[in-house]
């Protein structure tokens, strides 16, 4: 499979046409289309509309120089035979002419689709760049064809072409991906949940641009589902079909397939999988390709691939939230565009996609190990670093895991700003070999009886706060380094006897707990105050 094509995720890979320069002859569809949501405020336009005459699509093949404009003129026809039938503030209507639904059904045919407006005409393929020397991204995007003259509408739109633009690097992660390799699988997982977030955090400006009342009111009810229509001429037996929907879009299904997130059978899932019906044939065929590849989860990271199935829920959740306050408080119909029981059924999904998270084995280990090494080159899912209150870029060991994880963990720690004394943070670990990196911030040693003591409640404090964090965020594998003991001018015996005290209390909590030291000399001193702190405990 060529990947390259997927740069945009599931948008078209060269930006959609908005005329007909192969096929003059159907530009009258695209001023039909241009007009229509002016149109749609008269109370003539259905007996205007069945008087068109519409030309039919001219060529039964598809190939890469037409597909963009088979797909505009998809676009103009569905949504001008949605607006027909579901014209705001007109009586109910069950027929559509055949002026409108003939040319309609012989494009979708080509097309391989249902004979109705779906997520793909209303997202994929509606849209347009102001500039095309920039990116796809909310600023430099809008809509080709709109039901109302309001800018609601389209607000609601290009957030979903936003959404979708930034899934290609996640789905070519996953095309190209070696599911034998834990360190790739890892790297793929990280890739997933960074999208995940972007995606979250512009799903959840729809409210900045859309009023929930005229979604309601206004625009929803063109993208409803459509039941007993007659789609008049060729066809006369009246038709049921799913309405748009953001089920419709391939990326949670993608990731469903990559990650085997198993759902219970029930009448939801079965509707789930006719809404595949309803997504571009390549989009199918992609599915089905990821559904074909080996499971990562034996192999994955256990804290990686949990943050990825929270992360779709996350998703999920902020739809939830967006259907609850936007549809619920209006209508005591759950269902929603598509047909769809959605309070059930997206409850449904993200119980079932936590669910489906590794889980911390119940046998305890008492592996407290002590290492000469690169703390920075470790296989484990979180090391422990030694920070500044400002949590910037140290010297020493702190240096090379920053050279390591490249500047986005400088940045990640810019972010978090300044911390307490004992107190730990985390952070993704970027381009080091394991997932997570948590940074603790000790004190200065300063001697004496009152400010030493207190030095060492505090030196003990980072040690108990980070393996809080870890086990906060099912960490099974963990590594320190020997905090306090540079630039913080702690002995270093004294500092290894009270990080000692903290590590054997929680040793039990991890597979794999590690002490990575500098220097063969900074051995011999733990396993020193190791031998000693055992000594005293069997007095």
């Amino acid at each position: 499979m060529n990947s390259q094509q997927y740069e945009r995720g599931f948008l078209p890979s060269k930006d959609p046409a908005s005329q007909f320069t192969l096929y003059p002859q159907l530009e009258v569809v695209n001023e039909w289309g241009r007009q229509l949501p002016e149109l749609l405020l008269r109370q003539d336009f259905r007996e205007q509309a069945s008087t068109w005459a519409i030309p039919h699509w001219p060529d039964p093949n598809i190939h890469d120089e037409n597909i963009a404009e088979l797909r505009l003129y998809y676009l103009r026809l569905a949504f001008i035979a949605s607006g027909y039938i579901n014209q705001v503030g007109q009586p109910a209507c069950k027929k559509l002419p055949p002026n409108i639904s003939q040319p309609l059904i012989a494009a979708c045919e080509i097309l391989g689709r249902p004979s109705i407006l779906s997520y793909d005409g209303y997202v994929l393929y509606n849209w347009r760049r102001l500039d095309n020397n920039k990116p796809i991204e909310l600023a430099n995007i809008e809509t080709l064809q709109n039901f109302v003259t309001f800018n609601d509408e389209h607000w609601f739109i290009v957030v979903h072409v936003a959404i979708e633009a930034l899934a290609g690097e996640m789905m070519n992660s996953i095309l190209n991906l070696d599911v034998s390799e834990p360190s790739d699988i890892n790297h793929c997982l990280h890739i997933i949940e960074t999208t995940l977030h972007k995606q979250i955090e512009i799903f959840r400006r729809i409210p900045e641009h859309m009023s929930p009342q005229l979604y309601f009111d206004l625009f929803r009810p063109y993208i409803s589902f459509l039941q007993e229509i007659s789609y008049e001429g060729k066809m006369p037996e009246r038709l049921n079909y799913r309405g748009e929907t953001g089920a419709q879009s391939s990326l949670l299904p993608m990731l469903t397939a990559f990650l085997k997130v198993p759902h219970a059978e029930s009448a939801l899932t079965q509707h789930l999988n006719d809404m595949c019906n309803y997504m571009p044939i390549q989009h199918r065929h992609i599915i089905k390709s990821i559904e074909n590849m080996s499971s990562i989860k034996s192999l994955a990271s256990t804290v990686l691939f949990n943050r990825v199935l929270e992360a779709m829920a996350q998703f999920r959740e902020q739809h939830f939230s967006w259907a609850k306050n936007d549809i619920v408080q209006k209508t005591t119909d759950h269902q929603d565009t598509g047909e769809t029981s959605y309070y059930q059924w997206l409850t449904q999904l993200i119980d079932e996609t936590r669910a489906f998270k590794i889980k911390q084995s119940s046998v305890r280990h008492n592996s407290l190990d002590f290492i000469v090494g690169d703390i920075s080159e470790l296989n484990v899912q979180a090391i422990v670093r030694s920070a500044s209150r400002n949590v910037y870029k140290g010297r020493g060991s702190s240096e090379k895991i920053f050279s390591r994880a490249g500047p986005q963990l400088q940045q990640a720690c810019r972010d978090i700003g300044r911390i307490e004394i004992g107190s730990a943070v985390i952070t993704e670990g970027f381009n080091l070999s394991c997932d997570v990196v948590i940074h603790t911030a000790p004190p200065h040693y300063s001697g004496g009886d009152h400010w030493g003591c207190q030095s060492l409640m505090q030196l003990k404090d980072c040690y108990e706060n980070a393996i809080k964090v870890a086990i906060k965020h099912n960490i099974d594998s963990l590594a320190f380094v020997s905090l306090g003991t540079g630039g913080n001018q702690f002995p270093h015996l004294m500092a290894a006897q009270q990080a000692l005290e903290v590590l054997i209390k929680y040793q039990g909590e991890f597979q794999n707990l590690i002490v990575c030291l500098a220097s063969p000399s900074s051995l011999k001193i733990w396993l020193k105050a190791y031998e000693q702190l055992h000594i005293r405990h069997a007095a």
